[in-house]
């Protein structure tokens, strides 16, 4: 849903219907007599305005257009040199398209792509016209003895007095993760894309020190107080063998 939403922004527009492969995140039953779409995705469309059509099973053909693109995508954006991160690809893959892709003469059509798309524009739903669906999935984590959750394969930072319980977590539209201790967004990261990561917020950590010196702390007697440098007098015991306790529990008062 999210990838959808990528694309309506990027035509800044939304089309009346989408043919659609049989993958079971948006088709869940074809058959001569049914086809039937994932609920929360026929959802999501019929937010959009979107008619869902699915192809028949086993017809490859249907689909050459979209195979021949992907084709095309690999053996000549994928095959130059580039900084193989998310944000580079994305960054350079606009570019590609802007640059290259969407000018170049189609072997069907022969026309760009980019002419084209202004022939169709006008036959497309606005975009941006209702907010954007929501696809915010909660998680519960628990929060780590050094203030950390984990969340694909990254740990994210919490404030350090919620060290051992429990939270909820979601990720953004925006990428943003936010953690939260009930109705109280306690912290808040942008996703790290990579892997075996830590992000880590200082504020997270300040006062834990101070909280340390405040544990109660043994006086040199064994007993604890409140802070090593206040002084509590101790009383003193007798010191009195066995046999003397022993005596005192048959009665005898000497």
């Amino acid at each position: 849903m999210k990838c959808h939403m990528n694309a309506f922004s990027y035509f800044n527009g939304i089309p009346a219907q989408i043919l659609y492969d049989n993958m079971r995140t948006v088709v869940t039953k074809h058959s001569p007599l049914e086809i039937r779409f994932n609920r929360i995705f026929e959802d999501f469309l019929a937010y959009y305005g979107v008619v869902p059509k699915a192809y028949k099973p086993y017809r490859p053909q249907t689909k050459g257009k979209v195979e021949r693109t992907v084709h095309y995508l690999k053996n000549n954006f994928l095959q130059r040199k580039r900084e193989m991160t998310l944000e580079a690809l994305n960054r350079d893959i606009r570019i590609w398209l802007d640059q290259t892709a969407n000018k170049k003469k189609h072997e069907t059509t022969q026309k760009p792509p980019v002419q084209r798309l202004q022939k169709e524009q006008p036959f497309l739903q606005g975009w941006g016209v209702k907010p954007l669906f929501p696809t915010i999935k909660w998680e519960s984590r628990e929060v780590s003895k050094d203030c950390f959750i984990s969340y694909l394969g990254n740990k994210y930072s919490v404030p350090f007095r919620f060290a051992g319980q429990r939270v909820k977590i979601r990720l953004t539209l925006e990428q943003q993760l936010e953690i939260y201790d009930e109705l109280e967004c306690i912290a808040q990261h942008p996703l790290v894309s990579e892997k075996a990561k830590t992000s880590m917020k200082a504020e997270h950590f300040e006062g834990i020190h101070s909280t340390k010196k405040e544990q109660k702390q043994k006086n040199h007697h064994g007993l604890a107080t409140p802070d090593s440098s206040v002084s509590t007098p101790v009383p003193n015991v007798e010191t009195r063998s066995l046999a003397a306790y022993a005596a005192f529990e048959e009665g005898d008062s000497e």
